[in-house]
């Protein structure tokens, strides 16, 4: 049989087919030579990964690109170097702290998604000015020589904390919420507290029989750090029980009340409270912690690198 000839192009069109098949081929081999550096030898050049977008670490569908990743260690590292903070990172693993990270941005961003919520480049801006006024030379000098950063580097991160603040303020229901304590020593008889039990019942009569409840709040509750505000406890997430003022009966008396009701006596650690719900925002009835938590149970979290 006789050995096919190959025959060189004729015309400009088969050039051209030509060169664009062999720029395809090389770009393939340099990019297996890249993969194999970046994932078996642990070796990447970041100019290399302009041209070859591979992973670090995938979260559902929402890739961690392995540049970034690399940048923030090599950020880091610098950050570390030039703030002679190594003592502080020693028995930290930078790459594992890089990866949890880039993951749980991954993951804020999805539930940001999922929620409709943005961030937009004004405020990006916004946050980055008010950054560099507090820096008493050029934040840019300062970004630098500490991170090896430019400012649209940096910016990245700055986008990054407003995402994670914007849904952390919009998502978990969040409460405002008033009221009246009617204290209970812990060491209380019983008959003691039967007895606040009925003047906190006297307390919730009066108010649903239309008296002011700011009033009421200044004249019966034993709550100093609210009474004078008209019983005024201000903003609250699920997760608060275990507080000084909260715990878990009178987080789930709170979240269960109807806006704009009196709901009590509920007994807590601290006696008895009365409590009115007047305002409401945010969607789902559970902590943060918690609706990030499931979001990493309910993603498949694959990661490419070697971390530790």
């Amino acid at each position: 049989m006789k050995p096919r000839t190959i025959h060189p192009p004729k015309n400009i069109r088969e050039w051209v087919l030509a060169i664009g098949l062999i720029a395809v081929i090389i770009y393939l081999l340099v990019g297996i030579v890249v993969t194999w550096n970046a994932y078996v030898r642990q070796r990447v050049n970041l100019k290399a990964l302009n041209w070859y977008p591979l992973p670090a670490a995938t979260v559902g569908s929402t890739i961690v690109p392995l540049s970034r990743f690399e940048r923030d260690v090599t950020a880091i590292q610098q950050y570390v170097k030039e703030s002679n903070t190594a003592d502080q990172y020693a028995k930290i693993s930078l790459r594992e702290e890089v990866m949890r990270r880039l993951i749980r941005s991954a993951l804020i961003e999805r539930l940001a998604h999922r929620y409709h919520i943005s961030v937009t480049a004004e405020q990006v801006e916004s946050a980055y000015a008010a950054a560099a006024a507090e820096e008493p030379g050029s934040v840019e000098q300062v970004l630098e020589q500490y991170y090896g950063f430019t400012p649209s580097e940096f910016k990245v991160w700055i986008a990054e904390y407003l995402l994670e603040d914007a849904a952390r303020t919009q998502i978990p229901k969040t409460r405002t919420i008033d009221h009246i304590l009617i204290s209970v020593d812990s060491a209380a008889s019983e008959a003691a507290i039967a007895s606040t039990q009925a003047k906190a019942q006297a307390v919730v009569d009066k108010l649903k029989g239309g008296a002011d409840f700011a009033e009421s709040a200044r004249l019966e509750s034993n709550d100093l750090g609210t009474r004078d505000s008209g019983g005024a406890l201000g903003a609250l997430t699920r997760g608060t029980a275990g507080s000084p003022i909260i715990d878990q009966a009178f987080e789930d008396a709170a979240f269960a009340a109807p806006l704009n009701e009196i709901v009590g006596p509920v007994r807590s650690a601290r006696g008895w409270h009365i409590i009115r719900v007047t305002a409401e925002t945010g969607t789902v009835d559970q902590s943060f912690d918690d609706i990030l938590t499931k979001e990493r149970l309910d993603s498949s979290i694959v990661k490419f690198v070697q971390t530790r």
